[in-house]
């Protein structure tokens, strides 16, 4: 067990791929990287306002964080990526990627589901998934489902498919309701099967 202290509220904390590293983003607007087996930890200020979200690249080579702003970046990865998925009215709040690592997934304040390409970060689906506030999103293992956690107090499940041009393509599936208040977070266990949410009514459902 380990602690590492800092200074102001910490957003989100993510396992690298290969279970080595910690990425911690801060609402002071850095994000920390813990190494695990050799213990040093470093932080950097990567911008001047709160992260909401961290994502690992499936392959391991870099992060993905999307801030209060409404931008999402990319950091220590490879070269070819870059710019920002800006095309969202309002704040980012949700990220996930597909399993190839060729798609990210963002959601937030609009309520739309946006599917960028990548290394260019072209858009190539967007869906109005909800009617306001997304906050979490989950892809399965395998990379065919994928989950939205809203503030509208629902989860929505979607078949992740490919159009006749190979497109990435989503198509509604199911609509879990109940909570009393905003659902938070979302996740799906290791073998696909069975979807884990939590909500600010004080609840956990599987």
């Amino acid at each position: 067990m380990g602690c590492l202290p800092l200074q102001g509220p910490t957003t989100d904390a993510m396992f690298s791929p290969d279970g080595s590293t910690v990425a911690v983003s801060t609402g002071s607007g850095k994000i920390w990287s813990w190494n695990l087996a050799g213990g040093w930890k470093s932080g950097s200020r990567t911008h001047v306002d709160w992260f909401y979200r961290l994502a690992y690249f499936p392959s391991g080579t870099g992060l993905a964080s999307i801030f209060k702003d409404g931008k999402l970046e990319f950091w220590d990865t490879v070269p070819a990526l870059g710019g920002s998925a800006d095309e969202h009215e309002g704040e980012i709040s949700a990220l996930a990627f597909l399993p190839n690592g060729e798609i990210v997934v963002t959601s937030g304040l609009d309520g739309v589901l946006g599917l960028w390409s990548l290394p260019g970060l072209e858009p190539c689906e967007s869906i109005q998934a909800h009617q306001t506030w997304v906050w979490g999103l989950a892809v399965s293992p395998a990379g065919d489902k994928l989950a939205t956690a809203s503030a509208d107090r629902s989860i929505k499940l979607w078949a992740v498919g490919r159009d006749s041009a190979d497109a990435p393509q989503l198509s509604p599936a199911m609509t879990l309701t109940g909570h009393t208040e905003t659902v938070w977070g979302v996740a799906f266990s290791p073998d696909g099967r069975t979807l884990a949410w939590t909500s600010w009514d004080k609840t956990v459902r599987l």
